[in-house]
């Protein structure tokens, strides 16, 4: 059985674009990437065979760094492909509910700016590449690409919206990457002169992002306008304030910690504290405390440090 994993995709489609050279330059390639250096006759019995035998002594990390570096010298599209399905690999993942997410916003909005919608999408997709939805012979096999589709569906009939192209484009089942690509390219700095017009839309997104730990962030400036790359910004699920809650917490000692808790546990406690370090305050209705049952005890408890820490001593 073919062995396709994603290193193995990467060790393959590397040696594709290696194999591109001529025999007698193969080994300096291999030797430049930090492969084994080889005999040029051995390159000459066969140049695909040459670069695998070397690739396949690389564990998966490895071939990741080497097919990262042949990607500065060879522009393809099925090394790139490769490179960032396993880097895909050590990444954790976005749901499909935050790619249907994402895609509702991005339905609302004008993706190319300035641009054409071909010079928009070509960065990110290869559209001779992907298969049209349509045209299907009776195998079950696409007879032509999808760049005819978009030029009929999005120019000329204009039937197709965002969703529907991004849909045919494989949005929802494409590696992560891909969906970062173009979420970064919506905010290029070449299709906008400043902020996206869409505004709010930069918070839209990332309270999207942030549930699976991501945000798109400035990580670069052109012209004076921000460059943003989608971030890893802490575990999924994970909120600004989870980390300062934590952080605060670890200030204190155990039995500190241990006293507060035991206070938060009691509503009426909590209440009488408040009380009595605001003797001003008029309570217009009755208090209830059915909200404590609502609410996380770590910020119950924070409640109870900050009138424990603050209050005037007697």
């Amino acid at each position: 059985m073919t062995n396709t994993s994603p290193a193995e995709v990467l060790r393959r489609a590397i040696a594709n674009v290696i194999a591109g050279e001529s025999a007698r330059d193969v080994p300096g390639v291999c030797k430049r990437y930090g492969l084994a250096e080889g005999t040029g006759e051995e390159a000459f019995s066969g140049k695909f065979r040459y670069v695998m035998s070397r690739l396949h002594a690389l564990n998966s990390a490895q071939v990741l760094q080497t097919g990262q570096a042949a990607l500065g010298d060879y522009r393809d599209g099925a090394l790139a492909n490769a490179v960032e399905v396993l880097e895909d690999a050590n990444l954790p993942k976005i749901t499909m509910i935050t790619r249907r997410r994402l895609l509702n916003i991005l339905n609302s909005i004008v993706l190319e700016g300035r641009l054409s919608l071909f010079e928009f999408l070509e960065p990110i997709y290869d559209l001779d590449s992907i298969q049209s939805p349509y045209h299907v012979s009776p195998v079950g096999e696409s007879t032509r690409p999808i760049r005819g589709d978009v030029y009929q569906h999005c120019i000329n009939n204009h039937d197709w919206d965002n969703e529907d192209l991004l849909k045919h484009l494989g949005f929802l089942d494409c590696h992560q990457r891909q969906v970062f690509h173009l979420l970064e390219r919506v905010f290029d700095p070449e299709i906008w002169d400043d902020d996206h017009p869409e505004g709010g839309l930069l918070d839209r997104i990332n309270q999207v992002l942030k549930k699976d730990g991501y945000a798109l962030q400035v990580t670069g400036m052109i012209s004076g306008t921000g460059i943003y790359k989608v971030q890893q910004v802490g575990a999924p699920g994970a909120t600004p304030a989870d980390d300062e809650i934590s952080a605060l917490v670890q200030r204190f000692d155990e039995a500190g910690i241990r006293d507060l808790w035991e206070k938060a546990c009691s509503a009426a406690t909590v209440i009488l504290m408040a009380r009595s370090r605001l003797p001003a305050l008029t309570l217009s209705k009755p208090v209830s405390t059915s909200w404590m049952k609502k609410v996380s005890p770590i910020p119950t408890m924070l409640i109870c440090l900050s009138f424990g820490r603050f209050a005037p001593s007697r």
